[in-house]
Protein backbone atom coordinates (compact mmCIF):
# COMPACT_ATOMS: atom_id res chain seq x y z
CA UNK A 1 0.00 0.00 0.00
CA UNK A 2 1.05 3.41 -0.53
CA UNK A 3 2.50 5.23 2.58
CA UNK A 4 4.58 7.60 5.17
CA UNK A 5 8.14 5.78 4.49
CA UNK A 6 8.40 4.97 7.98
CA UNK A 7 11.35 3.17 8.88
CA UNK A 8 11.09 -0.21 10.27
CA UNK A 9 9.78 0.02 14.01
CA UNK A 10 12.47 -2.86 15.20
CA UNK A 11 15.12 -0.79 15.15
CA UNK A 12 17.28 -0.32 18.77
CA UNK A 13 15.76 2.06 20.88
CA UNK A 14 18.87 4.52 20.83
CA UNK A 15 18.14 4.99 17.28
CA UNK A 16 13.98 5.13 17.47
CA UNK A 17 13.20 8.26 14.93
CA UNK A 18 10.71 11.43 15.05
CA UNK A 19 8.90 9.50 12.33
CA UNK A 20 8.65 5.89 13.76
CA UNK A 21 7.10 7.92 17.05
CA UNK A 22 4.51 8.88 15.24
CA UNK A 23 3.68 5.37 14.06
CA UNK A 24 3.17 4.49 17.98
CA UNK A 25 0.14 6.51 17.56
CA UNK A 26 -1.43 3.79 15.52
CA UNK A 27 -0.76 1.36 17.61
CA UNK A 28 -2.40 3.53 20.68
CA UNK A 29 -5.05 4.11 18.54
CA UNK A 30 -5.82 0.36 17.81
CA UNK A 31 -5.62 -0.61 21.46
CA UNK A 32 -7.93 2.17 22.85
CA UNK A 33 -10.31 3.21 19.69
CA UNK A 34 -10.49 6.58 20.74
CA UNK A 35 -7.65 9.16 21.20
CA UNK A 36 -8.07 12.76 21.84
CA UNK A 37 -5.01 14.67 21.22
CA UNK A 38 -4.04 15.31 24.68
CA UNK A 39 -3.64 11.84 25.27
CA UNK A 40 -1.19 11.47 22.41
CA UNK A 41 0.81 14.50 23.67
CA UNK A 42 1.08 12.93 27.22
CA UNK A 43 2.30 9.28 26.14
CA UNK A 44 4.12 9.66 22.69
CA UNK A 45 5.20 12.77 22.53
CA UNK A 46 5.83 14.39 26.08
CA UNK A 47 9.62 15.94 25.22
CA UNK A 48 7.99 17.50 22.03
CA UNK A 49 6.15 20.82 21.50
CA UNK A 50 2.04 20.80 20.43
CA UNK A 51 3.37 21.60 16.88
CA UNK A 52 5.66 18.51 15.83
CA UNK A 53 2.76 16.65 17.29
CA UNK A 54 -0.12 18.21 15.25
CA UNK A 55 2.21 18.00 12.43
CA UNK A 56 2.42 14.36 12.80
CA UNK A 57 -1.05 13.47 13.07
CA UNK A 58 -1.89 16.07 9.90
CA UNK A 59 0.53 13.31 7.96
CA UNK A 60 -0.77 10.48 9.25
CA UNK A 61 -3.93 11.81 8.44
CA UNK A 62 -3.67 12.55 4.87
CA UNK A 63 -2.08 9.07 4.38
CA UNK A 64 -5.33 7.53 5.70
CA UNK A 65 -3.62 5.83 8.17
CA UNK A 66 -5.92 7.50 11.12
CA UNK A 67 -9.71 8.72 10.94
CA UNK A 68 -10.55 12.08 13.05
CA UNK A 69 -14.15 13.71 13.78
CA UNK A 70 -14.51 16.79 15.62
CA UNK A 71 -16.14 16.58 18.71
CA UNK A 72 -17.91 18.51 21.21
CA UNK A 73 -15.10 19.95 24.09
CA UNK A 74 -17.19 18.60 26.95
CA UNK A 75 -17.40 15.08 25.65
CA UNK A 76 -13.67 14.88 26.05
CA UNK A 77 -12.81 14.50 30.13
CA UNK A 78 -10.37 16.61 31.73
CA UNK A 79 -11.39 19.60 28.86
CA UNK A 80 -10.06 22.84 29.90
CA UNK A 81 -12.38 25.73 28.85
CA UNK A 82 -11.58 29.51 28.08
CA UNK A 83 -11.39 31.59 31.51
CA UNK A 84 -14.74 33.40 30.19
CA UNK A 85 -16.02 29.46 30.40
CA UNK A 86 -16.59 29.62 26.45
CA UNK A 87 -15.84 26.84 24.36
CA UNK A 88 -12.90 27.33 21.82
CA UNK A 89 -13.91 28.13 18.39
CA UNK A 90 -12.65 24.96 16.58
CA UNK A 91 -14.37 21.94 18.57
CA UNK A 92 -11.29 19.33 19.09
CA UNK A 93 -10.15 16.23 17.31
CA UNK A 94 -10.72 12.76 18.38
CA UNK A 95 -8.81 10.31 16.32
CA UNK A 96 -8.69 6.34 15.87
CA UNK A 97 -7.35 4.05 13.24
CA UNK A 98 -8.02 2.80 9.84
CA UNK A 99 -7.83 -0.27 8.08
CA UNK A 100 -4.73 1.31 6.13
CA UNK A 101 -3.73 1.79 9.48
CA UNK A 102 -3.64 -1.83 10.56
CA UNK A 103 -2.76 -3.49 7.51
CA UNK A 104 0.41 -0.92 7.74
CA UNK A 105 0.97 -1.99 11.19
CA UNK A 106 0.60 -5.79 10.20
CA UNK A 107 3.60 -5.31 7.10
CA UNK A 108 5.83 -4.11 9.34
CA UNK A 109 5.56 -6.09 12.32
CA UNK A 110 4.63 -3.53 14.75
CA UNK A 111 2.10 -5.90 16.58
CA UNK A 112 1.05 -9.60 16.72
CA UNK A 113 -1.37 -11.15 14.68
CA UNK A 114 -3.86 -12.12 17.80
CA UNK A 115 -3.43 -8.16 19.17
CA UNK A 116 -4.07 -6.71 15.42
CA UNK A 117 -6.72 -8.74 15.48
CA UNK A 118 -8.16 -7.27 18.28
CA UNK A 119 -7.91 -3.48 17.09
CA UNK A 120 -11.19 -1.62 16.33
CA UNK A 121 -10.78 0.11 12.96
CA UNK A 122 -13.74 2.77 10.94
CA UNK A 123 -13.08 4.24 7.56
CA UNK A 124 -11.09 7.22 6.81
CA UNK A 125 -13.82 9.11 4.87
CA UNK A 126 -16.70 7.81 7.77
CA UNK A 127 -15.32 6.98 10.76
CA UNK A 128 -19.56 6.76 11.90
CA UNK A 129 -18.77 7.83 15.57
CA UNK A 130 -21.80 8.33 17.51
CA UNK A 131 -22.18 10.76 20.06
CA UNK A 132 -24.47 9.27 22.54
CA UNK A 133 -21.20 6.47 23.76
CA UNK A 134 -18.58 8.69 22.76
CA UNK A 135 -18.75 9.83 26.12
CA UNK A 136 -18.16 6.76 27.81
CA UNK A 137 -15.25 5.84 25.66
CA UNK A 138 -13.54 8.60 26.04
CA UNK A 139 -13.96 7.97 29.32
CA UNK A 140 -12.40 4.54 28.95
CA UNK A 141 -9.30 6.26 27.47
CA UNK A 142 -9.13 8.91 30.02
CA UNK A 143 -8.42 6.27 32.88
CA UNK A 144 -6.29 3.68 30.38
CA UNK A 145 -3.88 6.82 29.05
CA UNK A 146 -3.62 7.75 32.73
CA UNK A 147 -2.39 4.22 34.06
CA UNK A 148 -0.23 3.92 31.14
CA UNK A 149 1.52 7.11 31.56
CA UNK A 150 1.94 6.20 35.27
CA UNK A 151 3.49 3.03 34.59
CA UNK A 152 6.08 3.61 31.95
CA UNK A 153 7.73 5.84 34.05
CA UNK A 154 8.78 3.10 36.28
CA UNK A 155 11.95 1.15 35.15
CA UNK A 156 10.30 -2.34 36.41
CA UNK A 157 8.30 -2.23 33.70
CA UNK A 158 8.49 -5.46 31.51
CA UNK A 159 5.46 -5.74 29.64
CA UNK A 160 1.86 -3.85 28.75
CA UNK A 161 -0.80 -5.52 27.67
CA UNK A 162 -4.18 -3.04 26.88
CA UNK A 163 -7.36 -3.04 24.73
CA UNK A 164 -10.24 -1.45 24.76
CA UNK A 165 -13.86 -2.91 24.53
CA UNK A 166 -11.92 -6.41 25.56
CA UNK A 167 -14.13 -9.38 24.83
CA UNK A 168 -13.35 -11.33 27.44
CA UNK A 169 -15.77 -14.56 27.13
CA UNK A 170 -17.90 -16.01 24.22
CA UNK A 171 -20.14 -18.35 24.27
CA UNK A 172 -20.64 -21.29 21.31
CA UNK A 173 -23.13 -19.00 19.41
CA UNK A 174 -20.08 -16.88 19.54
CA UNK A 175 -22.10 -14.14 21.00
CA UNK A 176 -20.28 -12.39 23.55
CA UNK A 177 -21.04 -12.68 27.68
CA UNK A 178 -18.68 -10.64 28.62
CA UNK A 179 -16.73 -7.61 27.83
CA UNK A 180 -14.62 -5.14 29.76
CA UNK A 181 -14.28 -1.71 28.78
CA UNK A 182 -10.77 -1.99 28.92
CA UNK A 183 -8.30 -4.54 29.65
CA UNK A 184 -5.18 -3.31 31.24
CA UNK A 185 -1.65 -5.81 32.04
CA UNK A 186 1.07 -4.56 33.23
CA UNK A 187 4.27 -6.64 34.04
CA UNK A 188 7.01 -5.47 36.37
CA UNK A 189 10.48 -7.73 37.01
CA UNK A 190 12.63 -6.63 39.76
CA UNK A 191 15.39 -7.75 38.35
CA UNK A 192 15.04 -4.95 35.66
CA UNK A 193 16.88 -2.48 37.91
CA UNK A 194 16.38 1.12 38.59
CA UNK A 195 17.98 2.34 35.35
CA UNK A 196 15.89 4.02 32.56
CA UNK A 197 16.54 1.59 29.73
CA UNK A 198 13.98 2.91 26.90
CA UNK A 199 12.67 5.97 25.80
CA UNK A 200 10.90 7.77 28.20
CA UNK A 201 7.92 7.72 26.11
CA UNK A 202 8.18 4.73 25.10
CA UNK A 203 5.54 1.75 26.03
CA UNK A 204 7.12 -2.12 26.02
CA UNK A 205 3.75 -3.85 24.68
CA UNK A 206 3.44 -7.42 24.28
CA UNK A 207 0.91 -10.20 23.82
CA UNK A 208 -0.76 -11.74 26.95
CA UNK A 209 -1.47 -13.91 28.45
CA UNK A 210 1.26 -12.15 30.91
CA UNK A 211 2.10 -14.49 34.14
CA UNK A 212 4.13 -14.56 37.01
CA UNK A 213 7.58 -15.82 36.79
CA UNK A 214 10.65 -15.82 38.25
CA UNK A 215 11.30 -12.06 39.20
CA UNK A 216 8.00 -10.81 37.37
CA UNK A 217 4.66 -9.75 38.69
CA UNK A 218 1.80 -9.04 36.77
CA UNK A 219 -1.05 -6.85 37.64
CA UNK A 220 -4.38 -7.38 35.85
CA UNK A 221 -7.31 -4.70 35.76
CA UNK A 222 -10.85 -4.82 34.29
CA UNK A 223 -12.21 -1.30 33.59
CA UNK A 224 -15.98 -0.78 34.19
CA UNK A 225 -16.74 2.79 33.26
CA UNK A 226 -19.87 3.35 35.28
CA UNK A 227 -22.12 6.67 33.97
CA UNK A 228 -24.96 6.01 36.19
CA UNK A 229 -27.15 4.54 33.50
CA UNK A 230 -27.36 1.27 33.69
CA UNK A 231 -29.39 -0.76 35.61
CA UNK A 232 -28.20 -1.87 39.25
CA UNK A 233 -29.33 -5.66 38.33
CA UNK A 234 -27.17 -5.29 35.46
CA UNK A 235 -24.28 -4.34 37.80
CA UNK A 236 -25.06 -7.34 40.45
CA UNK A 237 -25.19 -9.48 36.72
CA UNK A 238 -21.65 -8.48 35.87
CA UNK A 239 -20.84 -9.74 39.38
CA UNK A 240 -21.42 -12.82 39.42
CA UNK A 241 -20.38 -12.89 36.26
CA UNK A 242 -16.84 -12.32 37.73
CA UNK A 243 -17.16 -14.62 40.07
CA UNK A 244 -18.35 -17.29 37.89
CA UNK A 245 -15.19 -16.66 35.33
CA UNK A 246 -12.58 -16.47 38.55
CA UNK A 247 -13.93 -19.61 39.78
CA UNK A 248 -13.85 -22.05 36.95
CA UNK A 249 -10.25 -20.48 36.23
CA UNK A 250 -11.24 -19.41 33.03
CA UNK A 251 -9.10 -15.83 33.81
CA UNK A 252 -6.15 -17.89 34.48
CA UNK A 253 -6.03 -20.11 31.24
CA UNK A 254 -6.90 -16.68 29.39
CA UNK A 255 -5.26 -13.89 30.95
CA UNK A 256 -2.89 -15.55 33.28
CA UNK A 257 -4.43 -14.88 36.17
CA UNK A 258 -7.56 -13.05 37.94
CA UNK A 259 -8.81 -9.91 36.84
CA UNK A 260 -9.28 -7.52 39.55
CA UNK A 261 -12.83 -5.51 38.23
CA UNK A 262 -12.16 -2.17 38.16
CA UNK A 263 -15.09 0.19 38.68
CA UNK A 264 -15.66 4.01 37.80
CA UNK A 265 -18.77 5.85 38.63
CA UNK A 266 -19.77 9.31 38.97
CA UNK A 267 -19.27 11.42 42.23
CA UNK A 268 -22.10 10.84 44.77
CA UNK A 269 -23.91 7.70 45.85
CA UNK A 270 -23.54 5.75 42.75
CA UNK A 271 -20.56 4.05 44.23
CA UNK A 272 -22.04 2.69 47.16
CA UNK A 273 -24.89 1.49 45.40
CA UNK A 274 -22.60 -0.62 42.91
CA UNK A 275 -20.30 -2.00 45.60
CA UNK A 276 -23.96 -3.15 47.43
CA UNK A 277 -24.75 -5.17 44.18
CA UNK A 278 -21.57 -6.46 44.41
CA UNK A 279 -21.49 -8.21 47.60
CA UNK A 280 -24.60 -9.87 46.47
CA UNK A 281 -23.31 -11.17 42.94
CA UNK A 282 -20.09 -12.34 44.40
CA UNK A 283 -19.84 -12.34 48.08
CA UNK A 284 -16.08 -11.96 49.71
CA UNK A 285 -15.20 -11.69 45.75
CA UNK A 286 -12.62 -9.27 43.89
CA UNK A 287 -13.51 -5.69 42.91
CA UNK A 288 -12.71 -2.05 43.29
CA UNK A 289 -15.05 0.97 43.19
CA UNK A 290 -13.95 4.24 43.24
CA UNK A 291 -15.23 7.47 40.89
CA UNK A 292 -13.62 9.74 37.73
CA UNK A 293 -12.30 12.37 40.38
CA UNK A 294 -10.44 9.81 43.27
CA UNK A 295 -9.27 7.82 40.39
CA UNK A 296 -6.67 10.37 39.44
CA UNK A 297 -3.75 11.02 41.88
CA UNK A 298 -2.87 14.73 42.07
CA UNK A 299 0.81 13.14 40.91
CA UNK A 300 1.20 9.97 39.76
CA UNK A 301 -2.46 9.49 38.06
CA UNK A 302 -5.33 6.41 37.66
CA UNK A 303 -2.14 4.00 38.90
CA UNK A 304 -2.06 5.61 41.98
CA UNK A 305 -5.92 6.80 42.51
CA UNK A 306 -8.18 6.29 45.53
CA UNK A 307 -9.85 2.78 45.41
CA UNK A 308 -11.82 1.05 47.85
CA UNK A 309 -13.18 -2.67 47.99
CA UNK A 310 -16.61 -3.80 47.16
CA UNK A 311 -16.83 -6.29 49.72
CA UNK A 312 -15.55 -5.65 52.50
CA UNK A 313 -17.48 -3.69 55.83
CA UNK A 314 -16.52 -1.62 56.07
CA UNK A 315 -14.57 -0.92 52.75
CA UNK A 316 -10.82 -1.26 52.35
CA UNK A 317 -8.51 1.79 50.48
CA UNK A 318 -6.25 -0.33 48.37
CA UNK A 319 -3.51 -0.12 45.99
CA UNK A 320 -4.19 -1.01 42.38
CA UNK A 321 -0.21 -2.25 42.98
CA UNK A 322 -0.84 -4.22 46.00
CA UNK A 323 -0.08 -7.33 43.90
CA UNK A 324 2.84 -6.50 42.80
CA UNK A 325 3.96 -5.49 46.11
CA UNK A 326 5.11 -1.93 45.52
CA UNK A 327 3.91 0.83 47.95
CA UNK A 328 4.20 4.19 47.01
CA UNK A 329 7.36 5.41 48.87
CA UNK A 330 8.95 2.75 46.56
CA UNK A 331 7.46 3.88 43.20
CA UNK A 332 8.61 7.56 44.29
CA UNK A 333 11.60 6.25 44.24
CA UNK A 334 11.48 4.29 41.00
CA UNK A 335 10.08 7.15 38.98
CA UNK A 336 12.44 9.89 40.33
CA UNK A 337 15.02 9.95 37.45
CA UNK A 338 12.55 9.09 34.41
CA UNK A 339 13.26 11.46 31.77
CA UNK A 340 10.54 11.78 28.64
CA UNK A 341 13.29 11.33 25.92
CA UNK A 342 15.99 9.17 25.30
CA UNK A 343 17.25 7.06 28.16
CA UNK A 344 20.27 8.22 30.15
CA UNK A 345 22.60 5.41 29.27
Amino acid sequence: MAGIAFPSLVTGAAHISHIERTAEVLRLAGRLEFLGARWIKTLIFPDRDVKTMRRALAALYEQRLIWRVRVPIDAIPGAIRARNDQPPVAKPFVYGLTPEGRTWLAEQGADESSVLEGMPVRPWDNPDVRPAQLKHDLLVSDWVVSLLDGARRCPLLAGVVAQAEYISYMNEAGQAVQRFDALVMLAFDAALGHQQRRPGWAIPWASGPLRDAGTQRVVRLAGEIDRGTEKLATLLGKAGTYRALTLSGHYERTLGGPALAVVLAPPGRRAGQIAREWVDGWPGGMGVVSNFMKAQHPRYGALWGEYYTMTDTPPRQVSLLDAVGLPVTTWEQLIANWAPGRPSA
